[in-house]
């Protein structure tokens, strides 16, 4: 599966030769990364249960697979095993912490890596360090176990590999929030101004992984999370700004409804509002609702650069009656120029948006 090209060959090879099963269409969909396109094929196929609920994980929506693995009976220890991990996974995307704390205290095997993210990060929250320390240790031994056998068998191992390089790398952020976020105790507070340089930190590394949802999208998950441990509502506006990250890359994907599903999460949050409804007002023109689109931006326009709009208006009406739009042009510049850096650029964000959706 984390073969892409692999996968993609072998389905067209099954294709020129025969039809394709429900379960090849499953496998093939979902290593292209298509969940969405995936999710009804599961309803005419057998044994996908597990399958079924990592899809529904994928798609950002661990409400339906909680629901899913609530409902499934199995004797099958091993099956159940990779269900509990799913199911500490959904727990701790929906942040209900008592529930999670009840399941890790069991000590399972976490089988998927948001399951370890899960386990060690409820048990920062907790200040269970030696648990802690025990989730991260039994995580690294198997993931650093997982490499020397891909070096071993010398296989394609940096394309391979990377995921498990990711996942390393999310540990060790995890394992560095205990400080650099003063996780630690009650005594200790975070102040804005360390809050940004974490927070710089986190978006310099980002920068320079591999820009794809399935190598981003873990890591963001991890962040939110650590965000959401801290007190006072502190970390609620970049809480947010990860989410529109997550729509950024899903609406990129072409994922309109994981896509939503981000944006309602951030809409729900109420902080950071302009860049919130800029990331509404992309998601509908990419849904073509232009229409909706460019009144969200219009409205934006109104609330927040109403004493814009008015002088934007009289300068452009002033060089009507002189040279015409290239005396506006200049006018305006000028004019913009007198105002805060950071406003401007909101503004001619907002107007860029609004003229591409216009054009189109």
């Amino acid at each position: 599966m984390s073969d892409v090209d692999g996968v993609a060959g072998a389905f067209e090879t099954i294709r020129s030769c025969a039809e394709p099963t429900i379960n090849d269409r499953i496998l093939s969909l979902e290593a292209d990364g298509n969940y969405w396109d995936a999710l009804p094929l599961y309803e005419h196929s057998s044994n996908v249960k597990l399958s079924y609920v990592k899809c529904l994980l994928r798609l950002n929506e661990p409400r339906l697979a909680l629901n899913e693995i609530s409902e499934s009976l199995t004797n099958d220890s091993d099956l159940l095993e990779k269900l509990r991990s799913c199911q500490i996974e959904a727990t701790w995307r929906l942040q209900q912490w008592d529930n999670l704390t009840k399941l890790v205290n069991t000590k399972p095997e976490l089988a998927t890596c948001g399951a370890t993210y899960a386990g060690v990060i409820c048990s920062l929250k907790n200040r269970q360090f030696d648990s802690m320390d025990d989730f991260l240790g039994k995580a690294r031994t198997r993931l650093v176990n997982a490499l020397a056998a891909m070096t071993i068998e010398d296989s394609d191992t940096y394309t391979q590999a990377y995921k498990y390089v990711t996942q390393l790398h999310v540990l060790s952020e995890i394992e560095d929030a205990k400080a650099s976020l003063k996780l630690q105790d009650d005594h200790e507070i975070l102040s804005p101004e360390e809050l940004i340089k974490q927070l710089n930190i986190w978006q310099n590394r980002a920068s320079r992984a591999v820009q794809c949802t399935s190598i981003l999208e873990p890591i963001l998950n991890a962040r939110r999370s650590l965000l959401s441990l801290l007190e006072g509502g502190i970390g609620r506006a970049p809480f947010c700004d990860l989410l529109l990250q997550s729509c950024r890359l899903a609406r990129h994907d072409g994922h309109l409804q994981v896509a939503w599903s981000y944006l309602s999460q951030a809409k729900a949050m109420n902080v950071n509002q302009f860049e919130v409804e800029m990331e509404e007002a992309r998601y509908l023109f990419q849904k073509g609702s232009q229409v909706q689109a460019i009144q969200i931006l219009s409205n934006l326009l109104k609330r927040k650069f109403p004493s814009k709009l008015q002088q934007m208006k009289a300068i452009c009406d002033s060089g009507k009656k002189f040279s015409g739009s290239g005396r506006c042009s200049g006018d305006l510049k000028k004019a913009l120029e007198k105002e805060p850096k950071e406003e401007n650029e909101n503004f001619v964000k907002v107007c860029s948006v609004m003229h591409f959706s216009a054009a189109v």
